[in-house]
C-alpha cells in the first residue's frame, strides 16, 4: 500500500458510527471535531452516539452527513450513568449498524469499545478505537472506589477484544495499556501523535521575541483544575519562589478551583476558553505539570506559536519535548520551583529553553486529519 493516496483507500461503504460519552472540552474534544470534519470531507455518513454533544449539534446543525443519537443522561459521568450509557449503547449499535449499514465503528475510549462487542464477528464491520488517555489512572488519582476500577479494567479488556484496530496517541500509552492487558499484544495498533493545530501555526507571531521577557515574567497554565493535571504542584512551586519578578496565570476550571483560590490572591485565574491562543500569546513560559498526559495539545499549541514550554517528564510530554532541560519530575514542588527560579533569573537559560522548543516544533507539523482518515480506511 505504499505510495498510495488516501483516495485509494476510500470505500464505497462510507458510513460510520462514533461513540463517545460527553467530550465537551479540551484536546480530545478538538480531535473529535477534526475527525468528524475529516470523515464528512470524504462524504461519510456518520451517526454520533453520545450523552452530551458538547456543542457539536450547534456547530454542525445542517449537515446531512452527521446525525446525533443522544442518550439523555446529562454531562455527569457518575458510575450509574456510565454503566447505563454503555448498556444502552450496546443495544443501540446493532440496530443503527443494520439500519445505516455502517462499516466503521469508532470509539473515543478503550472502555467504550465494549459497546461494539456484538459486531466483533461481523465481516462487514471494522471496530476502530482511539486511546487518548489513561482513564484508569484518572480513576485512581480521583480516588474512585475499587469496584469502579475493576469495572473499568473489565470493560477495557472487552474493548480490546472487540477492536480491530487501536490508535494510540503516544508510545507511553501503548506501554501502560500493555502492562494491564496482555491481549493487546495480538491487536493491530498504530501510534498517531497529535499535530500542532493549524490555528497555532498560522497565529500572528509579530509580538513574539525570545530576547524580550515581560517584567514580571508571566507563567501560564491552561487546562482542567483536576488532580491529574498537577495544578496544585505548580501553585505551590510558584508560591515558593523567592522573587517577585513573576506572575502565575491559570486558565481553566474544575473541582480544585476553591482550593486554588484559597492559596493566594497573587494568582490570576481566568475561566475556561475554547481557544486560548490569544491568552497564550501573553505568556512568557507555558507550564504543563500533569501527573499524566497522552499528548498535550497545550504543549503543541505553545510550540506552534513559538512559546517556551516545560512539562513533567511523563507520558506524552517526554515524547513532545524530549530534552531534559524542558522536563521536571511530577508532584515535585521543590524541583519545579528550582527550575522556575533559574528560568526567571538566568536569561541565557531561558534562551536555551526557547531554542530547544524551536527544535521540537518541526517534529509535530503534519496533517493529523489526513493521517487519521488514512488509518481508518486502511482497517
Amino acid at each position: 500500500m505504499k505510495n498510495k493516496t488516501i483516495a485509494n483507500y476510500v470505500s464505497p461503504d462510507k458510513t460510520a458510527i462514533i461513540v463517545t460519552f460527553n467530550i465537551n472540552k479540551g484536546g480530545s474534544y478538538q480531535r473529535l471535531q477534526t475527525l468528524i470534519e475529516g470523515l464528512l470531507e470524504y462524504n461519510f455518513k456518520i451517526t454520533l452516539i453520545c450523552s452530551d454533544s458538547g456543542g457539536l449539534i450547534g456547530k454542525y446543525p445542517n449537515l446531512m452527513g452527521l446525525q446525533f443519537k443522544q442518550i439523555p443522561l446529562g454531562k455527569t459521568l457518575n458510575p450509574f450513568n456510565y454503566v447505563l450509557f454503555i448498556l444502552i449503547s450496546t443495544l443501540l449499535v446493532p440496530i443503527i449498524t443494520k439500519k445505516t449499514k455502517a462499516k466503521y465503528l469508532i470509539s473515543f475510549g478503550l472502555d467504550l469499545s465494549c459497546v461494539f462487542i456484538f459486531e466483533k464477528f461481523s465481516k462487514s464491520t471494522k471496530v476502530i478505537t482511539f486511546v487518548r488517555g489513561d482513564r484508569r489512572l484518572e480513576d485512581v488519582l480521583n480516588k474512585k472506589s475499587g469496584i469502579q476500577i475493576v469495572i473499568r479494567d473489565l470493560l477495557e479488556t472487552i474493548g480490546i477484544f472487540a477492536s480491530n484496530k487501536l490508535i494510540f496517541v503516544s508510545n507511553d500509552l501503548v506501554t501502560r495499556v500493555c502492562k494491564r492487558h496482555r491481549k493487546l499484544r495480538i491487536c493491530d495498533h498504530r501510534i498517531l501523535n497529535n499535530d500542532i493545530p493549524p490555528a497555532a501555526l498560522s497565529f500572528n507571531q509579530q509580538s513574539l521575541d525570545f530576547s524580550i521577557v515581560t517584567k514580571p515574567m508571566r507563567i501560564g497554565f491552561i487546562g482542567l483544575f483536576e488532580p491529574i493535571k498537577g495544578i496544585i504542584t505548580l501553585v505551590k512551586a510558584f508560591l515558593n519562589l523567592n522573587t517577585k519578578n513573576a506572575e502565575l496565570v491559570l486558565v481553566g476550571n474544575g473541582s480544585l478551583m476553591e482550593e486554588i483560590r484559597s492559596f493566594s490572591n497573587r494568582i490570576k485565574i481566568i475561566d475556561w476558553v475554547i481557544e486560548p491562543l490569544d491568552l497564550m500569546r501573553d505568556f512568557d513560559l507555558i507550564v504543563v505539570p500533569s501527573v499524566y498526559e497522552g499528548c498535550s495539545n497545550v504543549l503543541l499549541k505553545g510550540l506552534g506559536i513559538g512559546k517556551p514550554c516545560i512539562a513533567t517528564n511523563i507520558g506524552g510530554n517526554k515524547e513532545i519535548l524530549f530534552f531534559d532541560e524542558l522536563l521536571f519530575p511530577p508532584n515535585d514542588v521543590k524541583a519545579l520551583s528550582s527550575k522556575l527560579t533559574r528560568i526567571i533569573e538566568d536569561k541565557q537559560y531561558y534562551q536555551k529553553i526557547s531554542e530547544f522548543c524551536k527544535k521540537r516544533k518541526s517534529k509535530f507539523i503534519f496533517n493529523w486529519k489526513k493521517k487519521v482518515i488514512q488509518y481508518i480506511l486502511e482497517s
